[in-house]
């Protein structure tokens, strides 16, 4: 039985062009077991500091670029403890007018749970799903309040709010991300998904609030994949810094390939992102 891959292209790399890519991670879900190049050569790994995370710096031969993530099944049972402690950051440090109101939120909780499941009722009660073209924190140093709710934001806007949030009231919690696949695109995913980890009362639980609020839900409950589909975390956290021969490389997230240009990272648009196994079957059948 061939193992599962999905693969990332960049559909025309100039050649000697530099692409900054995750090389994976491990999750209770997924194991990244290799990590393979055509169109292209590893010149370096470099690791985020204090987040058990690698990327690879790679140069384009001119032409597609791709990436393999060959998946396996989990060694473990855990999510990279490394997640979910708490660094501060511009994107996961909550400004104190939010801090304030979410141990609010949480005072009377009777567990940790049900603090957790407040906090997130409560980010549902705020956005309504959308990629709007001003994000809700822009300008803003650290993550603030949202005083009404209404605001549009994408699962990253939502999922910054909740994680910032939660470390605000004391709770544990991590960011992942990763393609995912929905089930009626038939093995392609059009981005990258984020969403939350919580480990409360000794009880990991898993969040999507963007995926209850595209499907018009009422509440949310901790589950991944309310809308079907599959997922593959790649990376975890925000707050990136890298350590490389030429220097370092500050990101919010390294959670897709990106371009190296001047020491800084930017966005590929056109990336061609496949559940090689699914989009093979599917194209198999439509031809």
């Amino acid at each position: 039985m061939s193992q599962r891959t999905i693969s990332v292209t960049i559909p025309d790399a100039p050649a000697g062009a530099e692409v900054f890519a995750p090389t994976g991670i491990e999750t209770p879900h997924n194991t990244v077991e290799r990590f393979t190049l055509t169109g292209g050569r590893v010149v370096e790994l470099a690791a985020a500091r204090g987040l058990n995370l690698t990327s690879a710096l790679i140069s384009a031969e001119g032409g597609p670029l791709t990436i393999t993530y060959t998946l396996g099944a989990p060694h473990g049972a855990a999510y990279p403890a490394e997640a979910f402690r708490p660094h501060a950051t511009p994107w996961t440090s909550a400004a104190d007018a939010l801090a304030t109101h979410a141990k609010s939120v949480v005072a009377s909780a009777q567990t940790e749970r049900e603090a957790v499941q407040r906090l997130v009722d409560e980010a549902f009660a705020r956005f309504v799903y959308a990629h709007p073209d001003h994000r809700f924190k822009e300008g803003h140093t650290s993550v603030p309040l949202i005083a009404c709710g209404g605001v549009e934001g994408s699962c990253v806007d939502i999922n910054t709010y909740l994680i910032a949030m939660l470390r605000a009231a004391g709770l544990s919690a991590g960011y992942f991300v990763g393609p995912f696949f929905p089930a009626e695109k038939n093995g392609y995913a059009a981005d990258m998904h984020c969403w939350v980890v919580t480990i409360a009362d000794g009880v990991v639980e898993e969040w999507d609030i963007a995926h209850h609020l595209k499907l018009g839900a009422e509440v949310v409950r901790p589950a991944l994949d309310p809308k079907p589909g599959r997922r593959v975390a790649l990376g975890h956290s925000m707050g990136h810094t890298y350590s490389l021969t030429s220097g370092d490389i500050t990101a919010k997230l390294v959670n897709d390939p990106m371009w190296l240009d001047a020491g800084a990272l930017k966005p590929i648009s056109g990336l061609i992102i496949r559940d090689d196994e699914r989009a093979d079957s599917a194209e198999r059948s439509a031809a």
